[in-house]
């Protein structure tokens, strides 16, 4: 077993030139494809179906690696983690059940270089919308930062425009990766989650414990989605999160056990293995993708009873 390491800096286009590298290469298929956006430049542009290379166990984070048109499954993509727009609607029926009742109720903040912000802001609003019958203030689909929607570019050492002109609702979503969203939450005129009467909602990028250590005081209380029974609270007592852990410290002491990507990498490398001893000895794609689409992956980390596969 040889392991490579690429870093794309969560960039599409370094990711899709790696991804399809290693296409040209012969690689049998792609375990995990932890790059979300590299490796939807590559779902979009049928390198996958031309190549007929399975990517087994992604992190779910864009609709794309799901659905290829229509409603028709992708035939080459096997996602084991929640979509970022079902985290959306989820977090938004959640803020409606607590009080949020009216569209101006609702906020939210968004990384708009990657399609997992975009996507995730727009099943927001749509959320609010079919909720409360309205948009929430601002919204707009170029993705500008107006009034309670808000897109911001990622990476900046300071967002305090955006922050003055931004309308917290009486709750407030964030889909922005980590690094982004300390910026955000430092400046001194982002109010403290405790501040807001429905708090901060997360989106999975931030479900890390460097996140929740670096942001402190103006994080406490706030609510950060995962698909996965985290290594936190109650669940630490669970035999298949500690199993996880115990893993993951085998391999590596110092990673993450709340890092939610981790472990969607743990479950997805688990769905491949599982998949590859089901098809046997006589190994071809062919007989992968047929395993696959009749596969019930039950790793005892989703909250459901199994992650069911199907080719439709």
């Amino acid at each position: 077993l040889v392991i490579e390491y690429r870093d794309d800096a969560w960039r599409a286009d370094t990711g899709a030139q790696y991804l399809r590298n290693f296409i040209q290469r012969g690689i049998f298929a792609i375990p995990v494809c932890p790059s979300s956006e590299g490796c939807n430049v590559i779902i979009n542009s049928g390198d996958l179906d031309k190549s007929k290379t399975p990517m087994v166990g992604t992190d779910g984070l864009l609709i794309k690696q799901y659905e290829k048109s229509k409603g028709v499954a992708q035939p080459w993509v096997w996602p084991v983690a929640t979509a970022t727009v079902a985290s959306a609607r989820i977090m938004a029926r959640d803020a409606y059940l607590r009080g949020a009742k009216k569209a101006e109720d609702f906020s939210i903040v968004f990384d708009k270089n990657y399609r997992f912000g975009v996507e995730g802001a727009a099943a927001f609003n749509s959320e609010v919308r079919r909720l409360t019958g309205g948009n929430i203030p601002g919204y707009d689909p170029s993705n500008i930062c107006n009034q309670s929607y808000c897109g911001v570019n990622a990476g900046q050492s300071s967002y305090a425009g955006d922050v003055a002109t931004f309308k917290e609702g009486r709750f407030v979503a964030l889909f922005l990766e980590p690094q982004t969203a300390l910026a955000w939450m430092s400046d001194p005129n982002t109010p403290k989650s405790t501040d807001i009467q429905l708090g901060y909602g997360a989106a999975q990028p931030l479900f890390t414990r460097d996140f929740a250590t670096n942001c402190k005081e103006k994080c406490d209380q706030m609510r950060v989605w995962t698909g996965f029974k985290p290594y936190t609270e109650s669940y630490k007592n669970d035999p298949a999160v500690r199993e996880w852990v115990n893993d993951l410290k085998a391999t590596k002491p110092d990673a993450d056990e709340t890092n939610a990507f981790a472990e969607g990498g743990y479950v997805g490398m688990q769905l491949l293995v599982e998949a590859l001893e089901k098809v046997g000895p006589e190994l071809t794609r062919d007989r992968l993708r047929i395993a696959l689409n009749t596969m019930n992956l039950n790793t005892g980390l989703t909250f459901q009873n199994g992650l069911k596969f199907s080719a439709s």
